[in-house]
């Protein structure tokens, strides 16, 4: 607690909030719009992360960010969100069930974590989407870019207004790439259309999105946001993480004081899973204190 009301004295005074020790106080004018981004200035000068990147953005998309407009070294499995996406614009637009059955080739195979998926069987679209998002299935996910195909997932993205994400690459295990349909290219992806495209999931603003915001709530995955947000103010909605030896990522939806915000935060360095959690922490404490961004 003490660490925190710390840090929450340190990005007041640097917003011009508060003074700084030793400074009488005076009166102060709310801060400025160039002032107030400089909150994640700070917490990313105190967080340790290798070229971080963060979004956060409240549901009537007033957001801040920092370098979210540049792509982490790899996007990770953080590139299931908007393949999850494609796939239920797909379903809506076809009127395809979500009890459709797909058969999961054996090319599409590698090693898995937390999944329950089985090469050589077939699955209802419902079940391939739940292990791809809740469980991270990389065969799942896999799967779903064969049924969907390289051109309708990036076209359909496109139409959505997200131009820098790209999913050209499909995802492999620790020693195991798929076989078939691999891929050309790294995905790529930014934390200001992430965080964009979670604002679209969390506002409901297509009628399939109630199914996605369902799946992100029941992420197996919870060392980052999740536990991050247990010993704070924040109550935590749902959460999609990614992992590579390069990146580590999350973008997590919170519930603060009545309002949904959606916080998207990648880094590179050694433990980083302690310090983006840390991070998530001070951006939760300031937008408790400020009562938004």
């Amino acid at each position: 607690m003490v660490q925190k009301q710390c840090v929450a004295i340190a990005l007041a005074c640097l917003i011009g909030i508060l003074p700084a020790p030793g400074v009488a106080a005076v009166d102060i004018p709310a801060p400025a719009e160039e002032s107030r981004s400089q909150v994640l200035n700070a917490i990313v000068a105190q967080s340790g992360l290798s070229s971080p990147t963060i979004a956060v953005c409240d549901l009537e998309r007033k957001c801040l960010n920092y370098q979210g407009s540049r792509p982490p070294q790899s996007a990770a499995s953080l590139i299931k969100v908007p393949i999850a996406i494609a796939l239920l614009r797909k379903l809506t637009a076809d009127n395809i069930s979500l009890d459709t059955q797909i058969y999961v080739d054996p090319s599409n195979y590698t090693e898995e974590n937390f999944s329950r998926i089985k090469v050589g069987r077939s699955y209802t679209v419902k079940y391939l989407l739940t292990q791809a998002i809740a469980y991270s299935s990389n065969i799942a996910t896999n799967q779903i870019i064969d049924y969907l195909g390289w051109d309708y997932i990036n076209k359909t993205l496109g139409e959505l207004g997200y131009t820098q994400t790209r999913v050209s690459h499909k995802l492999k295990g620790y020693r195991t790439n798929p076989s078939k349909n691999v891929g050309w290219e790294p995905n790529r992806i930014t934390s200001n259309e992430l965080t964009a495209m979670m604002v679209e999931i969390y506002n409901r603003k297509h009628p399939e999105y109630e199914v996605l915001a369902e799946v992100l709530s029941y992420q197996v995955e919870k060392v980052l946001g999740f536990r991050a947000l247990k010993s704070s103010p924040g109550r935590w909605l749902g959460e999609k993480t990614g992992e590579t030896s390069q990146v580590r990522g999350t973008t997590v939806a919170v519930e603060i004081q009545g309002k949904v915000y959606i916080i998207t935060m990648t880094g590179n360095g050694r433990k980083r899973e302690r310090k983006i959690r840390r991070s998530l922490s001070q951006i939760v404490d300031y937008i408790v204190s400020h009562e938004g961004i």
